[in-house]
């Protein structure tokens, strides 16, 4: 039992590391964190690591929370993979993807924090790759979080809840490049396996 809960832990250790260094930022000194948060002006003087690190900060314990609950998810239907190496440079991609997205396309925020935009990615891949459910099962479990994703981008979707909650706007624009980031990864793995399956049969 034990040999077993180790091993399904070490098939995992970067989101360990992940959640370990993110709940460490959630209890450092506000100095700390508003050092690694995303600042509008401090990346506009050269402060780029921010594009990477906002996303390991969070406002207080219940953002952290909120966002506890999704990775405990991915945590568990991922397939090892995502949770060693191959998942160190999706984390790294996506994260640079959603803060540039924020960067580039939404002028208006000046601050940001929270790993939801790459929690979504994550979570996506975790599904789509999951060697726990069938394709069917994963694709539909894909298909209601893109169409959550969507249904935010419209006006008649209302984070007012969440955004109680945690006391503070939610950042949806941050979900979306997240998803975009998703399909970037899941389109070029099946377009490899079409080049892949072509080649074969040539």
């Amino acid at each position: 039992m034990v040999n077993s809960i180790f091993e399904f832990l070490w098939q995992r250790w970067f989101l360990v590391v992940l959640f370990v260094l993110i709940t460490a930022i959630a209890a450092a000194p506000e100095s700390v964190q508003m050092m690694l948060s995303f600042q509008r002006d401090a990346i506009d003087n050269g402060q780029l690591w921010r594009l990477l690190t906002c996303h390991l900060v969070h406002l207080n314990w219940q953002h952290w929370m909120l966002n506890l609950f999704g990775f405990s998810i991915v945590f568990y239907v991922c397939p090892p993979w995502l949770g060693q190496w191959q998942g160190v440079l999706v984390f790294c991609f996506l994260a640079l993807l959603v803060g540039l997205g924020i960067y580039w396309f939404d002028p208006q925020l000046w601050g940001y924090t929270g790993l939801s935009g790459v929690l979504y990615g994550l979570l996506c891949l975790a599904l789509i790759f999951s060697p726990f459910y069938s394709l069917i099962i994963r694709y539909i479990a894909v298909l209601a979080i893109t169409s959550k994703i969507i249904w935010e981008q419209t006006p008649f979707y209302s984070d007012s809840m969440i955004a109680s909650f945690i006391h503070a706007r939610v950042a949806q624009d941050a979900h979306l490049y997240g998803l975009l980031g998703f399909a970037a990864i899941y389109g070029s793995y099946v377009f490899a396996r079409f080049l892949s399956s072509s080649v074969k049969n040539a």
